[in-house]
């Protein structure tokens, strides 16, 4: 039987969960762990050595009760840039219809997302650049960006 997506989605938070309170090895999983090993490796949240079958998670791990931190964080650089970037698409909006995509009747709203992800891009690009934040690797179909968990407690 097929599983959806929110199901496997559950029992890759489980598994999270699993590693974070004990030391798994991978050797020791049945069949369906192993299968949500492999799947959280090739999505990159993962890794474990074949040799030693130790499983290690090499992404960030938050707790929900420490998005209130995120939050913080994520107030303070918009505080400071909200202007700046409220400006740039006062400005958008107003030379929009130079745009080749509106003129063939693209959403302004979609070209304000990708507007969004044009300053996002570029502001993580100089945070690579100072060292604050590491480069994300390349992904085919995906792109780049940091992955991380925010989990629930145990």
């Amino acid at each position: 039987m097929s599983k959806n997506i929110k199901e496997i989605t559950s029992e890759c938070a489980k598994f999270i969960k699993k590693i974070l309170s004990s030391d798994i090895l991978f050797c020791k999983l049945d069949d369906e762990d192993k299968n949500i090993a492999c799947l959280l490796k090739k999505l990159g949240y993962i890794n474990f050595d074949e040799k030693t079958s130790i499983i290690e998670i090499i992404v960030p791990v938050f707790y929900e009760f420490e998005n209130h931190l995120l939050d913080d964080i994520s107030n303070i650089i918009m505080n400071e840039i909200y202007s700046i970037v409220k400006s740039c698409f006062d400005n958008f909006l107003v030379n929009a219809n130079v745009f080749t995509s509106v003129k063939h009747g693209v959403d302004i709203k979609e070209l304000g997302n990708e507007l969004w992800h044009q300053i996002f891009g570029f502001t993580n690009e100089m945070l690579v650049k100072s060292g604050f934040v590491q480069k994300p690797l390349y992904i085919e179909t995906e792109g780049r960006y940091l992955r991380s968990l925010c989990i629930e407690l145990m």
